[in-house]
């Protein structure tokens, strides 16, 4: 065998012992590449996912927080809401009981003034006490004024005790001019004082009164709510 024939069978042996190494080289290089590929796109996908899924956590927390927030304005509205209307209506029964409170004592002054004639004609009767009633008022609607409105009181039944002892006196002394005249003086003696400071005792319930009804009829300013800035009734979102 020559030279020639030699050598080519021994790069055909060499061809023959690279070529599976070679293809094997090729396609690792393949793979490899593919590989990295897919893996480059499903981690790009997969952060995406990520932060989609971190993105609607934090929006649902968010919503229930605003939900929260609002629940708990409403609540605190409908409260203040319910608190105006009742102090609305209690402003509302004061006006009304005032005005009743000033008519009753103007009655009872009245009361007293029949009852002043009916001493002197010896026909006065004990009658049921009309005093109370404006103490009771008082006592219930306007404890500002109570004071006032009893010392009034006071003074109407002292009148109203003089004028029930006259009445026997006068009736004693019917027909004999003399004596009613006597009687008649000693009567406005013991009377008139006290029904002085009755009337000044009333001027000054009336005056009172007409401060009061101003204050009660001031416009109520709706009452205001407190609340936390930045949502603190409501869970904080993880960051």
């Amino acid at each position: 065998m020559d030279q020639a024939t030699i050598q080519e069978i021994a790069h055909a042996v060499a061809r023959e012992a690279y070529a599976p190494y070679w293809a094997q080289l090729v396609v690792g290089i393949v793979l490899t590449r593919v590989v990295a590929g897919l893996a480059a796109y499903f981690g790009a996908y997969l952060k995406r996912k990520g932060e989609n899924f971190a993105t609607k956590e934090d929006f649902d927390n968010l919503r229930a927080q605003l939900q929260t927030n609002t629940r708990v304005v409403e609540e605190i509205k409908s409260e203040f809401g319910q608190r105006d209307w009742a102090a609305r209506e209690w402003a509302a029964i004061r006006r009304a009981k005032l005005e009743e409170l000033v008519t009753v004592l103007h009655e009872a002054r009245e009361f007293v003034e029949a009852s002043a004639v009916k001493a002197v004609e010896g026909t006065l009767t004990l009658d049921p006490d009309p005093f109370s009633k404006g103490n009771v008022l008082a006592t219930l609607y306007f404890p500002e004024i109570f004071q006032s409105v009893h010392v009034y009181a006071q003074h109407a039944r002292e009148i109203y005790r003089v004028q029930i002892e006259f009445t026997a006196r006068f009736f004693e002394v019917r027909g004999n001019t003399a004596q009613l005249r006597r009687v008649a003086g000693e009567y406005a003696e013991a009377r008139s004082p006290i029904y002085g400071r009755l009337v000044a005792a009333l001027s000054n319930v009336e005056s009172e009164a007409g401060k009061l009804m101003r204050d009660i009829s001031l416009p109520i300013a709706p009452a205001r709510s407190k609340l936390p800035i930045g949502g603190s009734t409501g869970g904080s979102t993880g960051g």
